[in-house]
């Protein structure tokens, strides 16, 4: 595996015979986003992130996350996040196919910020799942329209403006919808106004189609794209 970039320590525990791994990623911005399986059930010693932060997600399958006396065992479209801080394993069960995203510890310490965090402490994650279920589709939801864009080379690809955007909708994202320990007293922390309009977007059609045009609009950030790129009609 090469999620953070560092080296690691597999062990299979399922059939050798079916050991195949494959991986593919996507970038929007300074987050990537990459699907991995190994077609057996493996468990994974990472180093730790150093710099980064990961999230996790079953597509099928079952991931089990283990930290010091925590454990947790996800099914599909159930979430973690991993800090920068936290020593881990992961098991890989039941022919699982995760998707990660990995995000900057900047990023989400500078979205930690802006909801009010005391970040002269190290920015911790719990190992839950987003508290509500609308916050765990509000958090799906941005990471399939960031993946479905970046793998169609979408506006995301061409323009830096919506590029740099969607990075910090992911991040401010991630510190709104899943429990956040350098937040004391509060689990719901509160979100910039321009990406909670975005989030309240999706929240409210779940089954649309949303372009990133419309994520953009809602968050009010388009008519800077429009002025940028003459020739772009915002709708």
């Amino acid at each position: 595996m090469n999620q953070d970039k560092r080296s690691h320590t597999d062990n299979v525990y399922g059939s050798s015979r079916d050991f195949r791994a494959i991986q593919t990623e996507v970038t929007v911005s300074d987050v990537a986003i990459h699907t991995l399986r190994y077609g057996t059930d493996v468990r994974i010693d990472p180093d730790p992130l150093g710099a980064w932060v990961l999230v996790s997600t079953p597509m099928r399958g079952r991931l089990t996350i283990r930290s010091g006396a925590e454990s947790r065992t996800l099914g599909p479209g159930e979430s973690v996040a991993i800090d920068s801080y936290r020593a881990f394993e992961l098991t890989w069960r039941q022919n699982c196919q995760l998707r990660t995203l990995r995000l900057p510890l900047t990023s989400v310490v500078e979205a930690a910020q802006l909801a009010g965090a005391d970040t002269t402490r190290p920015v911790r994650f719990g190992l839950g799942d987003p508290a509500t279920t609308a916050s765990a589709r509000s958090w799906q939801s941005v990471v399939a329209l960031a993946e479905r864009d970046a793998r169609m080379a979408g506006e995301l690809s061409r323009s830096p403006l919506l590029s740099e955007q969607m990075s910090r909708m992911i991040a401010t994202t991630l510190v709104a919808t899943h429990p956040l320990l350098a937040i004391p007293g509060d689990d719901r922390p509160a979100v910039p106004r321009q990406i909670r309009k975005a989030v309240e977007l999706i929240e409210r059609t779940p089954d649309e189609d949303l372009t990133v045009t419309r994520l953009a609009v809602a968050a009010g950030v388009a008519s800077a794209h429009c002025s940028r790129d003459s020739g772009s009609i915002c709708r």
